[in-house]
């Protein structure tokens, strides 16, 4: 990619990202200046994120696994956990798609949060295998019933780890698919359906729509490049500057998507077999992994599995499952759970959504639509930083750990102007 054309493509940004600063200046949302986010200083929304899923970073947190029986659970739900030894704020971390709670991630917001003095609780994503397996729940996809099961779980961990005579507040932190989860049980909470009370609520990255980011990362995927190919060039990129290389944006996409999709199709393999005799009893359609006694079965599921992107999950696992348990869970309702605009409507003035505006998960416009929205004086704007890929910078330790300061984001921006 020639000089010419990366400017032009700088310029584009630049001029996107001021004409979303003015509608956010407009309807009375936050925004980022770019000195705020100086120790981030990749401009590309895609580059911000692939090389942010390769920081592992040096600090190390010092939570300890414990197990939890939660009602309705069919097996004990392992955890990690912070306690400290006087009365603190509970911060829950709610972790992406099919995260595990022992990833770079949290750990490194557990260990800020650590030494700030503060409980910590974060458990496996909802979507991921182990927590399915201990929960049982059904397929993995209703952000509502979803939302409900991590209050049983910040619950369990109340009463069965001496916790709740510690806690003096509860925040909930969420990350990508995590964001949208804690943006449901701030709904929950402004209903008074959770066992407790939220004190402060933050959405990291939670996708603007999420049936438009199913759109963008089945978009994205491709064969034009091999695995081998896309991990000998991004694994292990350098943040610091300066970095002579560029990358052609399809490329980056790819990778961006065949990262997703490689923990799909275990996914998909794995929902498949654990509920197939619950869908077959529904009398609801099934995707069709192969069965029966093929020495070569394994394999076999998960090639059929690999050719299958978000949209087949979506609309062959997760609508036909909740249809088939309340006739009310269409894909439409399924899929309004994960409107951001239509959710932060419906939360109170302790919710505060984070994002990017040049995260690539979202659709070109949907920030500058969310911003139009009633909900628009909940959401903080950065200027860069892509999809979490701002993770590890200053402004994200301040805006954590200044969740419980009285409507402030931690860096003395007002967040109900």
């Amino acid at each position: 990619m020639g000089r010419t054309k990366m400017k032009t493509i700088q310029s584009n940004l630049t001029m996107a990202f001021c004409a979303v600063a003015l509608l956010v200046t407009s309807v009375s949302a936050s925004t980022v200046s770019d000195k705020d986010l100086a120790d981030h200083p990749w401009q590309d929304g895609l580059y911000s994120t692939i090389t942010g899923a390769f920081v592992v970073p040096d600090a190390k947190p010092g939570c300890k696994e414990m197990k939890l029986k939660v009602p309705g659970f069919k097996k004990d739900l392992k955890v990690r956990a912070s306690l400290r030894g006087g009365k603190a704020p509970l911060v829950v971390i709610l972790n992406g798609t099919f995260g595990r709670a022992d990833n770079n991630f949290a750990n490194l917001w557990t260990a800020w949060l650590e030494e700030a003095g503060q409980h910590v609780l974060t458990f496996d994503s909802v979507m991921s295998k182990g927590f399915v397996e201990a929960s049982r729940h059904g397929v993995p996809g209703n952000l509502d019933f979803e939302a409900r099961l991590a209050g049983k779980v910040v619950e369990a961990f109340l009463q069965q780890s001496g916790a709740r005579a510690k806690v003096s507040k509860i925040g909930v932190v969420g990350i990508s698919y995590g964001g949208t989860l804690a943006l449901q049980m701030a709904r929950l909470d402004q209903e008074g359906a959770l066992p407790f009370k939220l004190d402060a609520v933050r959405a990291y990255s939670a996708p603007v729509s999420f049936a438009e980011s199913i759109r963008k990362l089945d978009g994205y995927y491709s064969f034009d490049f091999t695995k081998v190919e896309l991990f000998k060039t991004f694994y292990n990129l350098p943040r610091e500057l300066p970095v002579t290389r560029s990358f052609e944006a399809r490329k980056m996409e790819c990778a961006l998507a065949r990262a997703f999709r490689e923990d799909l199709k275990e996914a998909i393999d794995f929902v498949d077999g654990t509920f197939d005799a619950d869908l077959k009893r529904m009398g609801a359609p099934r995707i069709g992994l192969p069965t029966g006694d093929s020495p070569n079965l394994r394999e076999e599921r998960i090639s059929y599995a690999e050719a299958m992107n978000f949209g087949h999950y979506f609309g062959g696992l997760v609508v036909p499952y909740w249809k088939s348990v309340d006739a009310r869970n269409t894909a439409e309702r399924l899929l309004g759970y994960g409107e951001m605009a239509d959710v932060l409507a419906q939360t109170g003035s302790n919710v505060r959504a984070i994002l990017a505006a040049n995260d690539p998960l979202n659709a070109d416009g949907s920030v500058a639509g969310l911003l139009k929205s009633s909900a628009a004086d909940k959401v903080t704007v950065l200027p860069r930083g892509g999809h979490m890929g701002y993770f590890d910078a200053k402004w994200t330790r301040a805006s954590l750990l200044g969740m419980f300061d009285g409507g402030m984001d931690g860096t003395g921006i007002a967040l109900n102007r």
